[in-house]
């Protein structure tokens, strides 16, 4: 795959890497997408043909060579057998997330002036909010079965096809992809990321810059194999699910879809007494953002909250030994035994490797699942970078490896760290070609040096570690001075804070004019209830968030916690605020890889903020 990914002109893409790991594998290597109940396979084989068929099809419904085409749809095996069928005939990909508001998406399509767009028969609703204030688009092609009322209200001038219908016709109109298949260089994708600020960009990524990164994986995570199971949950339109996707087709391993509501057997679509996704796959693989790892862990916790004294000794003591017997390099397997294989259970009970990338993972969490459930490996890198710069040793906490790091990078690239206005700057072959349609934003960002090599500047701050791995310490942005002149890493203490049972997610502000910090914090609805009952205070979740003794309870732990991981008395918030809104995508409260919206938080919450900074 490495050696594809630098042979200029090859003509090698992403269906070509696959098409090469079918013709290696038996015919009888499965290729799981969900349905209700139990998972339906799929082989390699059928996978193959679907996308040729589906990449005929699109020929037909008058798509033409090298044309932008738009996936707009949930995770699920249909995005990559569509995918897989664009790379083969030459047509670029435009991925936009299925949570992007209306004026995100309509921005996407007037940017790339996409005739074609794949979608849900559950997202057709909120397209046809979006269409009519675009005039360009002729074709919506829909996974599912939508009911007549979803159908209603388009133009007549668009035609809504079926996915199935567009496979029918690619197998009865089959067109050879071979005279399509795209140069190596060729523009492979377009991802508008979600975007923490403004306007979301469209990264534009090559098969040259695709190939070079996941060829590199291997050399990074060597333990992959055709045996592995992987869940599909997170947004294909992120570019960490699908890189990892498109690298566990390249080894011929299984994929099964779920969702981040179907997870586990206690997540909230799923009907007390049946199986969620990981139970029903028990996947060996998986990949999370820090958000969902911190859910695992306080999941864990809070049922040990109701053990009694003697059991809770026992796990406090198995996980303490089993720390330092890791740390030692040795063995531990009797403690999985005994006492953590029931938590292992919560993914399914087969988990051997996760992968956390999208966010800071705090040190605590990590070494939580490290222990509790299995390896963490902590990635680092942007969608400019095709999702990968660095990755932590699986086995960190046993090879001396600062907790908490990002590790050494991948053999597709080299990093540096410049100084405090330039940040971490990284090249190599899986740096994107630039942002679409904005070469004044393309030239800040990506800038040849002296040395001749293309440099992309993350705009990250970070930290070589006397063991050699990176770690990053914020977003530049995300730094602020404060009146007496400390600088504060806002995304350093929310990532520390986060560690606390109470805290679902938190937002830390301060600015020039203060000499301290404050945050906003989302409760978390069970830990405040319970510790409301605890201090016989009654109401509402909003009377018990206003309760002076709540807020004086969950102050005084944040500072616990705090002081417990060296933050200076600085960077400890002196004031807080509960608020009673969950932060998720749809409120636009965060991005759909759970990355904080700063400006529109402050916005919303501008009052209780302008009363936090009183004094």
């Amino acid at each position: 795959m490495k050696q594809g990914a630098n042979n200029k002109g090859s003509g090698f893409c992403q269906f070509n890497s696959f098409k090469r790991s079918v013709s290696f594998l038996e015919l009888s290597m499965n290729f799981e997408k969900l349905t209700l109940g139990k998972y339906n396979w799929l082989t390699y084989k059928e996978v193959k043909r679907k996308s040729l068929e589906f990449g005929s099809g699109l020929l037909y419904y008058e798509l033409k060579k090298k044309e932008k085409i738009i996936i707009f749809m949930e995770t699920k095996a249909e995005w990559i057998i569509a995918s897989f069928g664009c790379y083969a005939y030459g047509f670029p990909v435009v991925t936009l997330y299925a949570t992007l508001g209306h004026r995100a998406l309509l921005y996407g399509l007037n940017e790339t002036e996409a005739s074609h767009i794949i979608t849900d028969a559950s997202l057709l609703k909120t397209l046809l909010k979006v269409v009519e204030g675009y005039e360009g688009l002729t074709c919506i092609i829909y996974s599912g079965t939508p009911s007549q009322d979803d159908l209603n209200g388009f133009s007549k001038s668009i035609a809504l096809v079926s996915l199935s219908e567009v496979l029918r016709k690619g197998a009865e109109h089959f067109v050879d992809h071979e005279p399509f298949a795209p140069e190596t260089d060729n523009l492979a994708l377009i991802m508008y990321t979600s975007g923490t600020t403004g306007a979301p960009k469209g990264v534009m990524l090559s098969h040259r810059n695709l190939l070079a990164f996941i060829g590199s994986v291997q050399e990074s995570i060597p333990r992959l194999t055709e045996k592995d199971r992987y869940i599909g949950y997170l947004p294909l339109a992120h570019v960490l699910e699908l890189v990892c996707e498109i690298k566990i087709l390249g080894i011929g391993a299984c994929i099964g879809y779920g969702t981040p509501t179907t997870l586990s057997d206690v997540s909230p679509r799923i009907r007390k007494g049946t199986k969620g996704d990981v139970s029903e796959l028990k996947p060996t693989l998986m990949a999370a953002v820090p958000a969902i790892l911190d859910r695992i862990r306080k999941g864990i916790t809070d049922r040990l909250e109701s053990l009694s004294p003697p059991a809770r000794f026992i796990f406090d003591y198995a996980f303490n030994t089993k720390l330092e017997r890791i740390k030692k390099g040795l063995n531990s397997s009797l403690w999985d035994l005994l006492v953590f294989n029931r938590a292992k259970k919560m993914l399914g009970g087969e988990v051997r490797l996760m992968l956390s990338g999208g966010a800071p993972l705090s040190v605590e969490t990590q070494s939580f699942i490290s222990v509790v459930i299995c390896p963490v490996g902590q990635g680092y890198g942007l969608t400019e970078t095709c999702g990968g710069v660095t990755i932590s040793q699986l086995d960190a906490l046993s090879c001396g490896e600062a907790i908490g790091a990002v590790g050494g990078p991948f053999a597709c690239c080299e990093v540096k760290l410049v100084d405090y206005e330039e940040g971490v700057i990284v090249s190599g072959s899986n740096i994107a070609m630039g942002y679409f349609k904005n070469d004044a934003l393309t030239n800040e960002a990506f800038i040849t040096h002296n040395d001749g090599k293309r440099w992309f500047h993350t705009g990250d701050i970070g930290r070589w570690n006397s063991d050699g791995s990176l770690s990053i310490i914020d977003r530049k942005k995300d730094i602020v001075k404060l009146q007496m002149g400390e600088y504060l890493s806002l995304g350093k203490v929310e990532t520390i804070l986060m560690g606390s049972h109470y805290v679902d997610n938190i937002m830390v502000y301060a600015d020039s004019q203060l000499s301290y910090a404050v945050a906003l914090v989302v409760p978390n609805s069970k830990e405040l209830e319970n510790l409301a009952h605890s201090l016989k205070v009654e109401g509402s979740f909003k009377e018990i968030c206003e309760n002076q003794q709540i807020m004086k309870k969950v102050y005084e732990e944040l500072s616990k916690i705090g002081a417990r991981n060296d933050l200076e008395r600085f960077e400890r918030p002196a004031k807080i605020h509960l608020v009673t809104e969950q932060w998720t995508p749809d409120s636009e409260f965060v991005t759909a890889s759970l990355k904080l919206k700063r400006n529109n938080i402050k916005k919303y919450y501008s009052e209780q903020l302008k009363a936090l900074c009183s004094d």
